[in-house]
């Protein structure tokens, strides 16, 4: 991720694409780490790209996930309506 913000900026939607990325990975185990850079991703895609984008929408869903993985399933379903998903995130 370093090297990504460092070359590209912490902004740029391919930083963010390999922050969702990483987030999928860290969904099992480490949900409070996946919940952090999917809240980042999310925020700079739906900044960058609109609500509307497939990776703004992937990037609300890997952090709906994440959310769920907390127990925040209130928060996770709030999430999902807002962003117009209907399935989970697959792990």
């Amino acid at each position: 991720m370093a090297i990504r913000e460092k070359t590209l900026g912490s902004e740029h939607p391919n930083t963010n694409r390999a922050r969702y990325n990483l987030s999928r990975l860290l969904l099992t185990g480490h949900s409070t780490e996946a919940l952090t850079l999917g809240e980042t991703a999310l925020t700079a895609h739906d900044k960058g790209l609109g609500r509307d984008h497939p990776w703004t929408k992937d990037s609300a869903r890997v952090t709906a996930a994440a959310l769920d993985a907390l127990g925040r399933t209130e928060e996770a379903k709030a999430l999902r309506e807002r962003y117009g998903l209907t399935e989970p995130e697959e792990r």
